[in-house]
């Protein structure tokens, strides 16, 4: 229902808007230590974002999903992003999350913080991240460049941008 209020002429007030997603997102990630290589990662994320559709205004909103990395590594990750949007064109949101899994087999327990711009409402996203796992007696520090797309609002959003002039 969120989302087909984007079909509707936007008024001059900023309204809030909560879109549901799918962000699917890959790139490489640099590991700081213990050893010092860089290998692939691939997120998968449901996320809800809230926007102040207008012609700027706050973004806010929940993720959850899971993160895999080719060095065996999966990660259930759960968090909130909060950022700044010049209207439906681009955001920049800021976000933290907690992750939990398994770390080159071992568990794990530990944080990712991140800093990203997305476009078009989120469909297409860029990020940067520092996340820190704590394994095994040890600290696993990486810093990682994603990039991906909102499989969940792609359709929408075309159908949505469809009917402004």
């Amino acid at each position: 229902l969120a989302l087909l209020a984007l079909a509707a002429p936007t008024p001059a007030r900023a309204e809030q808007v909560p879109l549901p997603g799918l962000r699917v997102v890959g790139g490489p990630v640099w590991h700081a230590s213990p050893e010092r290589d860089v290998i692939g990662a691939l997120d998968i994320l449901p996320v809800i974002t809230v926007y102040d559709l207008g012609d700027s205004g706050f973004a806010w909103g929940f993720l959850l999903g899971y993160g895999y990395e080719s060095d065996r590594t999966h990660l259930f990750e759960a968090g909130g992003e909060i950022g700044y949007s010049a209207g439906s064109i681009q955001t920049s949101m800021l976000g933290f999350r907690g992750v939990v899994g398994s770390s080159s087999g071992n568990f794990g327990i530990g944080f990712r913080a991140t800093a990203g711009a997305e476009f078009l409402l989120g469909l297409f996203r860029v990020e940067f991240a520092f996340q820190l796992v704590h394994t095994d007696g040890h600290d696993e520090k990486d810093v990682r460049l994603t990039a991906g797309v909102d499989v969940l609002r792609l359709p929408f959003l075309a159908f949505a941008f469809a009917g402004h002039d």
